[in-house]
């Protein structure tokens, strides 16, 4: 009967074995989704404008902040109404708009110039915790981009 035994000891080790692969699913389906239940939008960065700062690949979680909080050195994400698509840079300037809007010139870390245009549009994002992983870095340069339990 040592064969059953055996067998038995199996089962239970593979079924360990799946119980173990199905929390670790759950805790990254948790880690996907509970920073868009506390408010945050999550993306990659895909460019390296602002390196060394954050890198290429890094996942950024952003905070929606009123406009008004927004000052000189916050690194912060808009989207340009030319390319539609998310810009994570840093603000060099704020100025007024010809309508009493409050405009921001922004360049990232790693671009010799300023972006062309200023941004005008009234929400904004700012990372609040890019990943630490083997390929990537958090911003700890500016006092409202710091990381947040990375290391």
């Amino acid at each position: 009967m040592p064969r059953s035994k055996a067998r038995r000891l199996a089962s239970m080790a593979a079924g360990g074995l799946g119980r173990l692969i199905l929390l670790a699913g759950v805790l990254a389906l948790c880690a996907t989704f509970l920073p868009s239940l506390a408010g945050y939008q999550r993306y990659v960065l895909v460019g390296r404008s602002m390196e060394p700062t954050i890198h290429k690949g890094s996942l950024v979680f952003d905070e929606i902040v009123p406009v008004g909080q927004l000052r000189k050195g916050d690194v912060i994400t808009y989207v340009p109404p030319v390319t539609k698509k998310p810009v994570t840079h840093r603000i060099i300037s704020v100025g007024r708009g010809p309508r009493g809007e409050r405009v921001f010139r922004t360049q990232g870390d790693n671009n010799r110039d300023p972006d062309l245009r200023p941004s005008r549009s009234t929400s904004r994002r700012r990372p609040a915790s890019p990943s630490r992983s083997p390929t990537s870095a958090g911003c700890s340069s500016c006092s409202r981009c710091r990381r947040r339990g990375s290391s």
